[in-house]
């Protein structure tokens, strides 16, 4: 498995980072694993741990209704931006729809309620030291197309959404080149991941940073992820895996648990300064693949 992934590695016009652990096996690899990776939409995994440690320590709710305002839609991936003003949405559905469909009004309406601060501790309650949240979707789209510090309003959101249609892309953006800005290692993820892993099939102590139940709800949510074109994209169907895709020009990202007989698999690939974004994809369901293929 270790030599393939290499390979797959290697062969990349681009840099591929990958992070791999049979829990059920003991077997791990490493590529590029400690490289810091810019998270795109992968930063919505720690949101979901917070959130779902606060409604379990009954401080939210996810039954609690949010009213959608045109103020609080951000652009970029998801529904929500479309909806009607004046539509309640619950904040279970706002969790289910941040990592199902990657939807970033919900991802935003959630933090603004969690705060950076917390969700940051919470990382770093699980031993996660280089992996930051310093900015929610919109502020980090806005930083990407050059708009960063521009007012939050109709107008920036129009030219924005604009600028994103047409890949207008500052390739100097801080959002790909500072560390302390929403990047993470395939490393770091993948010990968040194992924390998710051991908690939810019940292997080691009950205590930790994360409870069962949360990552239960964790799992549960993942599973039900509809971007299926990179760690899945070559598995067989009915194949089990609880994941969160992460896409911005020239970064292509995938990180999840892979369920197989010989127990959970942790794996988390990120890609950057990618010469081809659909090769990067296909890069990281080849590196899927050989996961499966080994530990099936």
């Amino acid at each position: 498995m270790g030599r393939r992934i290499r390979s797959i590695a290697a062969g990349l016009d681009g840099t591929l980072g990958v992070y791999v652990h049979a829990l059920g096996t003991g077997e791990q690899v490493s590529v590029h694993a400690d490289q810091p990776f810019p998270m795109a939409s992968v930063f919505k995994v720690p949101i979901l741990a917070e959130l779902l440690c606060r409604v379990h320590a009954g401080e939210r709710s996810l039954e609690e209704r949010v009213t959608l305002a045109d103020e609080m839609k951000s652009p970029g991936s998801g529904v929500l931006k479309e909806v009607s003003a004046g539509t309640a949405v619950t904040v279970g559905d706002l969790a289910t729809l941040m990592i199902i469909v990657s939807d970033n009004t919900a991802t935003d309406i959630l933090l603004a309620r969690l705060t950076k601060e917390a969700v940051n501790a919470r990382l770093r309650a699980c031993g996660l030291e280089r992996t930051t949240v310093a900015l929610d979707c919109r502020e980090l789209l806005h930083e990407l197309v050059g708009l960063g510090g521009a007012p939050a309003g109709p107008e920036t959101r129009r030219l924005a959404t604009e600028r994103l249609r047409r890949r207008e892309i500052d390739p100097h953006s801080r959002v790909y080149h500072d560390e302390g800005v929403n990047m993470s290692t395939p490393r770091e993820m993948g010990r968040l991941l194992e924390h998710v892993a051991r908690a939810a099939y019940g292997l080691g102590t009950v205590q930790g940073p994360l409870s069962s139940e949360v990552c239960r709800g964790m799992l549960d949510i993942m599973g039900r992820q509809q971007v299926r074109n990179r760690l899945p994209l070559l598995f067989p169907p009915g194949t089990e895996l609880a994941h969160k895709t992460g896409s911005l020009n020239r970064v292509s990202n995938d990180v999840g648990i892979l369920s197989t007989p010989r127990g959970p698999c942790v794996v988390a690939v990120f890609g950057k300064d990618l010469g081809d974004d659909l090769k990067g994809q296909l890069a990281i369901a080849r590196v899927g693949l050989a996961v499966y293929e080994a530990q099936g």
